[in-house]
């Protein structure tokens, strides 16, 4: 059974004209995110999509926005945008 906040896909990110797919974040929880709760509080009352704020990833340090979509009933798109 799936708990909230974990991935259930493959995450993938393009590099130049290809692009990778990466298996080790599958069933990893997202709720630490600073964005996640709010994001998905918004999401249920509003059905549409939001921005995150600004924020640094803790592996890279990259800049990053999080696009958040509801898709389905307790089911959401999560779509990191690398901010230069």
């Amino acid at each position: 059974m799936q708990s909230y906040w974990q991935s259930i896909v493959r995450h993938s990110y393009k590099t130049n004209a290809s692009w990778i797919i990466i298996n080790h974040f599958r069933n990893k929880n997202w709720g630490w995110r600073p964005f996640f709760l709010q994001n998905i509080v918004n999401m249920d009352m509003n059905q549409k999509g939001f921005l995150s704020d600004l924020y640094r990833d803790i592996e890279t340090t990259e800049l990053i926005q999080t696009f958040s979509f509801p898709v389905l009933e307790n089911t959401y798109l999560f779509i990191d945008l690398h901010i230069p």
